[in-house]
Formats: C-alpha cells, sequence, structure tokens
C-alpha cells in the first residue's frame, strides 16, 4: 500500500507522462521554439513564424506569423526581410503594414537589406525606396 507522500508523488509523475505524451512532435518543436523566441533567439523566431504560418504544431495564425517575423527583422535578419517583403508583394496587408512602418521609422537594418538588394539585382525602384529611408 502507499503512503500518501507516495501517491502524490506517484500521481505527478504519471500526471507528467500523460501530459508529455498527448503532445505530437510537432507540437513539442513549437512549444520548443517559442520558448527560445521568447527569449529573443533570432532562428527560434523564425521557426515560430513559420509554424505559425504553415500551422504545424499549433494554430495557423497569419498575424501571428508576420509578428515574429517582425522579430527577426528588428535583429537584422535578412531572411525576415525577405519573407516580409515577399509577403508583402503577395498582398498580405500586414506585412505590408510592417514594412511601411519600418519604413517611417528610418530602420536602417532594412535600409542596409534594401541597398545591398538594389545593388545585387541593379535595382532603380530599391535604390529610390533607402534613398527615401534616408
Amino acid at each position: 500500500m502507499l503512503k500518501p507522500y507516495q501517491r502524490i508523488i506517484a500521481s505527478a509523475v504519471l500526471s507528467l507522462i500523460f501530459l508529455t505524451g498527448c503532445l505530437s512532435a510537432e507540437e513539442r518543436e513549437f512549444k520548443a521554439a517559442l520558448k527560445l523566441a521568447e527569449k529573443g533567439d533570432v532562428t527560434a523566431q523564425m521557426k515560430v513564424g513559420e509554424l505559425y504560418l504553415t500551422g504545424k504544431g499549433t494554430e495557423k495564425n497569419l498575424s501571428q506569423s508576420v509578428d515574429w517575423y517582425r522579430k527577426a527583422a528588428d535583429q537584422a535578419h535578412t531572411d525576415a526581410f525577405r519573407w516580409l517583403m515577399t509577403q508583402s508583394y503577395n498582398g498580405n496587408v500586414e506585412a505590408s503594414q510592417v514594412i511601411r512602418k519600418m519604413q517611417d521609422d528610418g530602420n536602417i537594418f532594412l535600409a542596409h537589406w534594401v541597398l545591398e538588394m538594389a545593388k545585387q539585382n541593379r535595382d532603380a525602384a530599391a535604390e529610390y525606396t533607402v534613398g527615401w529611408m534616408y
């Protein structure tokens, strides 16, 4: 017969086993990435944005996806800028608003990224945008 404190411990262990076992691999991946992203890990922020976009391990949520990509872009992650710009060009209103705010705020990271893209592609419109931002 188990003593009262042993029952409590056994219950806690079984609860933990059942709760952990209920999460899928995708849900565990999302939770792990979210934990790191909330601490400012830029790679994890990109991953959380991707997971919200696809709905893997969490519900699909485009607003959350844009927000996490914005957080990565705020840390000068070039792929985050590229994703936001692509989303904006494809009609994502929230991504367009993020890019517009970055432009209005004179975000130096965005300006640098746009300048690099302008140089690589010899894009006069991008060069003009960088000039406008300064």
